[in-house]
């Protein structure tokens, strides 16, 4: 062989490596196991979901398996026959069925739910179908629902528009505005007497102080009348009221001599001339002075 075949050799020997390296890898990360034994099962459906060859096969939420073909069924067009394969050790008892299901990210995988028994099927049967029901099935499943409670929320907010625009309301939410503002003037006013409470107490215990010193001063006087000798001042007290009771008698008495003295006319005559006469006598001396007095000059 010579040198430019042994070349060419190596060159295609390392573009075939290279090329089976290529579809190993691309298998491996399409999830392929490929040194690993597995079964295969078969499943019918009338729509897939768009579930894809390579989607997940799981079980309790571990994956188990991988979908490895989706075609349509040549017999029946209408119907999608889907291949999957499951790892060695997961056995699917008789009557257990492949679910298609999709997630809210618009995932769509197989799920395997198990049935109860001890007969399984073997490699290559056709086992149960199912399709879990979408989120827009279970929407259009509660959409009825959903519009009588549309129709039930129409029905309060238009009751509630019209109590909202009663008359009677507005008027409450007017005197509630006044009431506030009438709260809002008491609360400044109990401010403003607050702030002036200091002033009041200072004047309070100056009040209290003075009250105290009266109080002081009125039981000193009660102690001095306490300790005064009453007993005597009243005896006197009595003693001179029975004496003005007597010069009262006396005076009132015309035989008393105070009495005449006081209800004699005669007697009031007598002082009345002699006024008038000490009268003339000292208008006399005023203008005769030098009948009374005599001046001698030695």
């Amino acid at each position: 062989m010579s040198a430019t075949s042994k070349k060419e050799f190596k060159i295609g020997l390392c573009f075939i490596i290279a090329l089976v390296i290529l579809y190993f890898g691309i298998e491996y990360l399409k999830g392929h196991k490929m040194f690993s034994k597995g079964q295969s099962y078969y499943a019918v459906y009338e729509d897939v979901q768009g579930l894809q060859s390579t989607a997940n096969v799981s079980l309790s939420g571990v994956k188990v398996g991988q979908v490895s073909d989706v075609s349509l069924d040549p017999a029946n067009p209408s119907r999608v026959i889907v291949k999957f394969n499951i790892d060695t050790d997961v056995k699917l008892p008789v009557g257990s069925a492949a679910m298609v299901s999709k997630d809210l990210l618009g995932t769509t995988t197989l799920v395997i739910n198990l049935a109860q028994g001890s007969n399984y099927y073997a490699s290559g049967d056709t086992v149960k179908s199912a399709i879990e029901s979408g989120l827009m099935s279970q929407v259009s499943d509660m959409m009825p629902e959903v519009s009588n409670v549309f129709s039930k929320i129409d029905t309060m907010l238009t009751s509630l528009n019209n109590v909202v625009g009663h008359q009677s309301l507005i008027n409450t939410i007017e005197n509630l505005d006044q009431l506030t503002s009438g709260l809002k003037g008491t609360v400044n006013n109990i401010n403003a007497t607050t702030r002036a409470l200091p002033g009041m107490t200072t004047q309070v215990s100056s009040l209290i102080a003075r009250i105290d010193t009266i109080a002081a001063d009125l039981s000193a006087v009660s102690n001095t009348i306490a300790s005064a000798p009453l007993d005597s001042t009243l005896a006197h007290f009595n003693e001179i009221s029975a004496n003005l009771n007597d010069l009262t008698a006396q005076l009132k008495d015309p035989d008393s001599s105070l009495g005449q003295l006081i209800n004699s006319p005669v007697l009031f005559d007598n002082l009345r001339n002699v006024t008038a006469d000490i009268d003339s006598l000292i208008v006399d001396i005023k203008r005769n002075p030098k009948r009374y007095i005599s001046i001698k000059l030695l």
